[in-house]
């Protein structure tokens, strides 16, 4: 085969694999975007059970990615061979994580107090999970979070993997000093580096947490060796070139950060979306209650079942909020569904309405939260504790077995979202925003100045 009949096959071969990489990263964008019109409550595209077990995907993403940064890397010497090593040793660990076998969330999950079912395709974006967890975010937003600024770094990366190659191939073993190399020395290392990087925010492993630091050193020794090698072949051209030239992260001007740190807020704005939460009370008069109707202040939960912190508030707040405020008439309770934390926080959600239909919802609400942890909200488990509390198994089992009140559940799951939760417990005090498992006195400072104000209206009225 001459010369030029082999590089155009090479060429075609970068193709057919830059097309088959970002055909892959699309997939995996549309996956975690997929239903964006579809409240929370749908979060959980894909079930653990359909997700995981997915060795064709194991393999094919593991070869494509090798395939195609070895292509792009060439490495030749025995230092870059075992930089490649490690790179495999990364995207293979990677890889069967994400599609195959989920050490990390069988490790992560019992620390959180959940099963490792709770992780479908969504909630295994552990960042945008954690995020939700701690009510900085809801879920469906930390994913789409979590998937932009990845899904950037990953596209950045391998354009700068794949414009460095081409200007470095069509040198001919010339210093190139034009184009991107203008700008900075190794824009394929850091192309590298933004990979690895994106995958630990996209999907984070114990294994690749451990591998990156040492690939990323790796990358910048062989970078520096490249230099090295580079002065000795060129002399004071490379000097000159080295020293106005930064290796890895060109200085951005002022109105380049600028426009970075105002498309920052423009996002978080969007998927923030907090709207008056006034509206609370009338969503008291549908659901369950405890208190007066006629309370002056109104206290509304949305909650998940399978949340330590919502455990934690009706452990320790719930029952002095109860003592002193509700069995006075001063305050009405009612609690909401913000089920987010995969099926069997819908599951458990849905029971407690069945159980509500036999005039038990609270009994069975407590009941869940003292079993809370394991497999505590499995089908047979949750019939177990209505058979417990003296319900009626044949009309509980048939609620159940219906769906009865998923629609029900759903949309209480939308309505937090829409009026501003971000993660559970969250609470409305006569619209006024709380989020965790606030103590005691947290309620009572808003609750008495709810009570002064309805006492003044009522004075002046």
């Amino acid at each position: 085969m001459n010369p030029h009949t082999l590089r155009n096959v090479l060429r075609a071969v970068k193709v057919a694999l830059v097309m088959l990489q970002f055909v892959i990263v699309a997939f995996l964008v549309r996956l975690a975007l997929r239903d964006s019109s579809s409240a929370v409550s749908g979060l959980q595209v894909v079930p653990f059970e359909k997700w995981y077990g997915n060795w064709p995907a194991v393999v094919a993403t593991s070869v494509v990615f090798l395939v195609f940064l070895f292509f792009l890397t060439r490495p030749r010497r025995p230092k870059e061979w075992k930089g490649a090593g490690l790179t495999a040793a990364f995207f293979i660990s990677l890889f069967t994580e994400m599609f195959g076998i989920p050490l990390t969330i069988y490790l992560l999950a019992p620390m959180l107090g959940v099963e490792p079912g709770t992780f479908g395709m969504y909630e295994s974006h552990l960042w945008a999970y954690l995020l939700s967890r701690t009510g900085v975010l809801d879920l469906k937003a930390g994913v789409y979070l979590v998937m932009l600024i990845s899904s950037a770094l990953l596209v950045l990366g391998f354009s700068l993997l794949a414009l460095g190659w081409r200007k470095v191939y069509r040198g001919q073993g010339e210093l190139v000093t034009t184009g991107l190399y203008a700008k900075l020395r190794h824009p394929q290392y850091l192309g590298l580096i933004l990979i690895v990087v994106a995958f630990l925010i996209m999907w984070p492993t114990i294994l690749t947490i451990l591998l990156a630091p040492f690939l990323i050193a790796r990358y910048f020794f062989l970078a520096k060796e490249e230099d090295r090698e580079l002065e000795r072949q060129f002399g004071d051209k490379f000097a000159r070139y080295r020293d106005s030239v930064p290796g890895f992260i060109p200085l951005p001007g002022r109105q380049t950060v600028s426009t970075l740190v105002g498309l920052l807020l423009i996002f978080i704005s969007g998927i923030s979306q907090a709207q008056s939460v006034r509206d609370n009370v009338a969503a008291l008069r549908k659901g369950a209650t405890l208190g007066s109707k006629d309370a002056p202040v109104s206290i509304v939960e949305f909650s998940d079942f399978q949340c330590s912190f919502c455990k934690k508030f009706w452990a320790d707040t719930l029952p002095q909020l109860k003592e002193t405020y509700i069995k006075g008439g001063q305050a009405r309770f009612g609690y909401r569904h913000f089920a987010i934390l995969g099926k069997f926080s819908q599951q458990a959600a849905q029971a407690s309405e069945c159980a509500g239909e036999q005039g038990k919802f609270w009994q069975y609400h407590d009941r869940l939260f003292a079993y809370q942890g394991g497999l505590a909200f499995t089908d047979p488990k949750l019939k177990q504790y209505a058979q417990e509390l003296k319900l009626n198994p044949r009309t509980f089992g048939q609620c159940m077995d219906s769906g009865k009140y998923r629609e029900k559940v759903e949309d209480e799951t939308a309505v937090a979202a829409s009026l501003g939760a971000r993660g559970t417990p969250t609470f409305f005090v006569n619209g006024r925003l709380l989020v965790g498992a606030q103590p005691f006195e947290a309620f009572r400072t808003v609750i008495e100045e709810e009570l002064k104000k309805a006492g003044a209206k009522k004075k002046g009225g």
